[in-house]
């Protein structure tokens, strides 16, 4: 069975977020099906 509501996710490209103050990883931004989706912070 297929579920509903949640569209499948093609992911195109990942690219990180790094907060250039102290060069710590400060999130993930993930291109998928042209558009940009901001992950929680990690």
């Amino acid at each position: 069975s297929t579920r509903r509501g949640r569209p499948r996710i093609e992911i195109m490209h990942v690219a990180m977020i790094i907060n250039l103050d102290d060069g710590k990883l400060f999130g993930k931004v993930v291109y998928a099906n042209g558009c940009k989706l901001k992950l929680d912070n990690f």
